[in-house]
């Protein structure tokens, strides 16, 4: 992983765990695509090199928990354990993408 694709992969991990706390204070998680430091960098390319893509094939974080925060966020009116967990789901898979050290 170059060191561009690191940085951006950092700041949506640190997005993320800010989602995470924001949910345990009921808050909903931040889920656009410009909170995202992984799209600002790779969503105009089609997400190719997106190292969410590296692993899934997929592009627009298909096959990853980022669908279910989305579509429990869409049917809820509040924030619930559900929506907890399924932002610290997100975070783990970002969390495992990162190189070994």
């Amino acid at each position: 992983m170059d060191k561009e694709a690191l940085k951006a992969l950092r700041g949506s991990i640190k997005h993320w765990k800010d989602n995470v706390e924001n949910a345990k204070a009921g808050i909903f998680p931040g889920l656009s695509r410009n909170a995202c430091a992984l799209c600002n960098r790779f969503y105009e390319e089609d997400c190719v090199l997106c190292p969410i893509y590296l692993k899934t094939k997929k592009r627009y974080c298909k096959r990853t928990p980022f669908w279910k925060v989305s579509e429990l966020c869409d049917v809820e009116d509040e924030v619930n354990p559900a929506i907890l967990e399924a932002c610290q789901e997100e975070l783990k898979f970002l969390k495992s993408l990162l190189p070994k050290e």
